[in-house]
C-alpha cells in the first residue's frame, strides 16, 4: 500500500518538474529530465521483479540507475568539454551493464528452471519421486527428533485408465490437474504431496496429534479426490483407493513404509469397481 503510493506522489513530483521546464520555455533540459524519469521507473521496476539473488538484476538495474543519471546530469556538463570524455565512458558502460545483465537473467531462468523440472512432475506442478524421497527421509529424521507420529499415504485413482480410453489423454491429463490442485487444497502446507507418477500420489503428513488425525486426514484427501470436476463441459467424478503407513507404529524404515502402504492400496484396488458410466453430463467412477 505505503509502496503504491510512494510510486504514485514520486512520479507526481517528477513529471510536475518536467511541465514546470516545458511552461519556461526550457524544453532541451525538460526532454532530458523526462527521459531520466523514464529510466527511473525502469530500475525501480527491475529491481522489484526479478529475483533477490540475481547477478542479473543487480546488473540491470545499476545499468538502468547509471542510464537515468547520465540523462539528468547531460544538461549541466553539456557546455563543460572536460568532463566530455568521462560522459562518454560513463554512457557505454551503462548500456554494457545493461546488455549483460538481461543475458544474466535470461541465464538465470533458465538454470532455474531445469532445477525446478529436476524436482517436480511437470504436468501437475507437484513434487516428484526425486524430490518425495528425499523430503520423505527429512520427514523421518524430523520424527526420530521430536518422537512424533508420521502417516505416509498412497493413492491411486481408481477407473483412469477408462476415462482416458473414453476421452483421450487430454482428458486424462486435465483429471489429474484439478485432482491434484483439490488435493494441494486440503492438505497443510508443512506436509508433502507428491505425484510419482501416471495416476498415483503420495502424502507425507508429519507430527500427528492422535489416532484420530488419520481419519480426518483420510476423509479430507477422499473428499478432495471426490470433488466434482467439469471436463469439456461434463461433470466428473473420481475416487481413488488409498493405502496408509504409520511411523513408528508399522515399521521405522522408510523404505518399508512406502512398500506397506503400497501393500495397502492395492488391495483395495484388487477390489471389484463397476465399470466408468459415461453420460452426456456425469462420468462417473465409484467403487463398490
Amino acid at each position: 500500500m505505503w509502496r503504491a503510493i510512494t510510486s504514485i506522489v514520486a512520479g507526481l513530483v517528477a513529471w510536475a518538474v518536467v511541465a514546470a521546464l516545458v511552461m519556461r520555455g526550457q524544453f532541451r533540459p525538460a526532454v532530458y529530465w523526462s527521459l531520466a524519469c523514464v529510466y527511473a521507473i525502469a530500475s525501480v521496476n527491475f529491481y522489484r521483479r526479478l529475483e533477490g539473488r540475481s547477478a542479473g538484476r543487480v546488473a540491470v538495474v545499476l545499468g538502468f540507475s547509471i542510464w537515468s543519471l547520465c540523462f539528468f546530469m547531460h544538461p549541466l556538463i553539456v557546455d563543460r568539454s572536460a568532463y566530455a570524455e568521462l560522459a562518454s565512458h560513463i554512457w557505454n558502460m551503462q548500456k554494457s551493464l545493461i546488455s549483460m545483465g538481461m543475458i544474466l537473467v535470461m541465464l538465470e531462468e533458465q538454470v532455474a528452471n531445469n532445477e525446478w523440472l529436476a524436482l517436480h512432475d511437470e504436468l501437475t506442478g507437484l513434487p516428484n519421486r526425486r524430490l518425495f524421497g528425499e523430503r520423505f527421509a527429512g520427514a523421518i529424521e524430523h520424527s526420530q527428533r521430536m518422537k512424533s507420529r508420521l502417516a505416509l499415504i498412497v493413492l491411486d485413482l481408481n477407473g483412469f485408465k477408462a476415462i482416458n480410453d473414453s476421452l483421450g489423454h487430454q482428458a486424462g491429463d486435465e483429471v489429474l490437474r484439478e485432482v491434484a490442485k483439490n488435493l494441494s487444497e486440503s492438505v497443510r502446507a508443512a506436509d508433502t504431496l507428491a505425484r510419482l507418477g501416471g495416476d498415483e500420489f503420495t502424502l507425507i503428513a508429519s507430527d500427528l496429534r492422535d489416532e484420530h488425525s488419520v481419519d480426518r486426514l483420510e476423509g479430507a484427501i477422499r473428499d478432495a479426490v471426490e470433488k466434482p470436476i467439469l471436463i469439456d463441459g461434463q461433470r466428473m467424478v473420481v475416487t481413488a483407493s488409498i493405502g496408509i503407513a504409520i511411523y513408528p507404529d508399522d515399521s521405522e524404515d522408510a523404505s518399508k513404509l512406502l512398500r506397506i502402504a503400497d501393500q495397502r492400496m492395492y488391495r483395495l484396488k484388487q477390489k471389484p469397481t463397476p465399470q466408468l458410466n459415461i453420460k452426456p453430463d456425469l462420468i462417473s467412477s465409484r467403487p463398490a
